[in-house]
């Protein structure tokens, strides 16, 4: 059986994605096992030593202790929450386990999907329990995990909203065409979801290109039997993906992430990134 990897912190992020979560592992039979990370950067030796020397080193080891100790009861707390949540929710408790490690989000994701071969999915909040702090911003373990993780990875937003329609932003691109194998595969997650299945073209270059790429698409998911909406949509791939998802209500999105080269991404900004600080639905994404 496969397993759902959720990255959980408490905040009102990791709430609603433990309900996504449990929706897409009652649709596929998978399990879920959730993953809580307390930070590295409180245990770091700049910080001890910039302690021990104004402090004395005896309060300091007295204050590492106290730290481990309340990580260890919110883990505690995260566990029953998540636990609760993802069985009311309608997950069997045999298919549900948490872990709590000390480090950083991305390495522990990218050791669990290592130690677990069958890890299928890496699900996690779009924001963190800093979103306070940054609320035009996207979280940085979000990006980061993304980045590195070799599994498809489901982005949630603020709110649980039930997924009757998702968009598919198909250009035929490496990431978009891991996306579609994973649909095909996948198809029973997706059972009674109208799927709209659509590419964007601000060229007239590009036009043949997207009704050839989304033709391609919509020749293989016609097999599953889902009910599908192909379209093209001409203009920046940003703008026009934005509003065909907010006029049609789109509950969900799929797409390629990070296609192309890092330094036009600093140069000129992600369509990904973009995406995904503009529509507030949860995001599959594929590299």
């Amino acid at each position: 059986m496969k397993e759902i990897l959720l990255c959980t912190d408490g905040s009102n992020y990791s709430e609603v994605c433990t309900h996504y979560a449990a929706w897409m592992a009652t649709r596929l039979n998978w399990r879920v096992s959730a993953l809580h990370v307390s930070l590295l950067w409180r245990y770091e030796m700049p910080f001890i030593s910039d302690l021990g020397g104004s402090l004395g080193a005896q309060p300091y080891q007295d204050l590492i202790s106290q730290w481990q100790t309340v990580e260890n009861q919110k883990a505690a707390v995260l566990k029953k929450a998540v636990t609760a949540i993802l069985e009311k929710d309608g997950v069997p408790h045999g298919h549900i386990s948490f872990k709590h490690q000390t480090g950083l989000l991305v390495d522990s994701v990218t050791e669990m999907e290592s130690k677990i071969p069958n890890v299928g999915l890496v699900m996690l909040g779009k924001r963190g329990e800093n979103v306070n702090f940054a609320t035009g911003h996207l979280g940085s373990n979000m990006e980061r995990v993304v980045r590195a993780s070799s599994k498809p990875c489901l982005v949630t937003n603020r709110r649980y909203d039930e997924i009757k329609k998702v968009l598919f932003a198909y250009d035929g691109s490496a990431g978009a065409r891991k996306g579609l194998d994973w649909i095909g595969a996948h198809a029973d997650a997706f059972k009674g979801i109208d799927m709209h299945i659509v590419g964007a073209a601000d060229t007239d270059a590009q036009k043949k290109e997207i009704d050839d790429a989304l033709e391609e698409a919509s020749t293989l998911l016609k097999k599953t039997g889902m009910t599908l909406h192909a379209k093209r949509l001409d203009g920046v791939a940003g703008d026009v993906i934005e509003s065909y998802a907010e006029a049609e209500n789109m509950n969900m999105m799929i797409m390629g992430a990070y296609g192309r080269s890092r330094i036009r991404q600093l140069i000129i900004g992600s369509t990904t990134t973009e995406l995904m600080l503009r529509c507030k639905i949860p995001v599959l994404l594929f590299r």
